[in-house]
């Protein structure tokens, strides 16, 4: 902080079955009296996967945590507060609604049932407020949004998030008052990276890319600078560029591929990799200070 630098944290709203937190806290989780789960997390069929995701998370008992105060809730955003300035808080439509799927059952027989609701963040609210914890938070409201999740934020007054990769228009046709609440992002983790994904655009343009890989390249960085120039220059009150997009790396640094238990979450920025994605880095550290300082970001 004493550098001007703010850390961001992401939330996770479910929890492994195997997790010190579910072996703890077993009345706040919807289990059998063995422990055992009788429904468990994912998401109906979706633009990512025509079959739906089965997550295998155990679902909290809102019942009992309402009954608690949800105390166990409020100890991991204190905690949380010890360590960030903002928090993502993942998957938000949960709040509203979560999907349930049955113990042995596949995605498509699962279910919305009813979440915590704004009950919920009126005790967040209050617990901030009275133990002036300065932590600020985001909402991931992505995914399937109904009316209802959408009324949610609304009357959390929670900022949500746009990702230029689903609808680079949707933030250019945003009234200003509605995008001063919102983040930018240029992808998150279960994106393609920024280069990744205008190459494969590009690429639809294109008969083969042997001839002109030299000429494809090029054409994508033009085209993530341009993109990385619209983001900071929307009116949105935060622009979240992935390091993976400032370096212009391709899809071998993608972070993840929804719906694929495989090889995801394995890649690490190193200086080599840095290195190796420009020809001139202090030219780059340039364009982006300029842009920073051009837009006030």
């Amino acid at each position: 902080n004493d550098l001007g630098i703010s850390l961001m944290g992401d939330l996770p709203m479910y929890m492994a079955k195997d997790s010190a937190d579910v072996w703890a806290n077993k009345e706040i989780f919807r289990l059998d009296e063995h422990g055992a789960q009788k429904v468990h997390a994912g998401v109906p069929p979706d633009a990512f996967t025509e079959d739906g995701q089965d997550w295998g998370n155990p679902l909290y008992d809102w019942d009992k945590l309402r009954d608690t105060g949800y105390e166990w809730w409020l100890r991991r955003l204190r905690q949380c507060a010890e360590r960030f300035d903002i928090l993502r808080i993942d998957h938000f439509r949960g709040f509203s609604e979560y999907y349930a799927i049955p113990e042995g059952g596949s995605p498509k027989k699962g279910s919305w049932q009813h979440g915590a609701g704004l009950d919920f963040y009126k005790a967040v609210s209050d617990m901030l407020k009275c133990e002036e914890l300065g932590m600020k938070l985001l909402a991931e409201d992505l995914g399937f949004l109904d009316d209802g999740v959408k009324d949610l934020l609304r009357l959390t007054g929670l900022p949500g998030m746009n990702i230029w990769q689903f609808n680079d228009r949707e933030m250019k046709e945003m009234e200003p008052e509605k995008a001063v609440n919102r983040a930018f992002y240029s992808g998150t983790h279960d994106n393609d990276t920024l280069a990744g994904f205008v190459r494969a655009e590009l690429l639809k343009d294109r008969n083969s890319e042997s001839d002109k890989t030299d000429e494809l390249a090029t054409e994508t960085e033009i085209e993530c600078l341009r993109i990385i120039k619209e983001i900071y220059e929307s009116p949105a009150a935060l622009a979240m560029i992935q390091v993976q997009d400032m370096f212009m790396l391709g899809s071998e640094a993608r972070i993840n591929v929804p719906g694929i238990a495989e090889g995801n979450w394995t890649w690490k920025m190193s200086g080599a990799s840095v290195k190796e994605s420009f020809d001139d880095a202090d030219a780059r550290a340039d364009w982006f200070r300029e842009l920073a300082e051009k837009t006030h970001r």
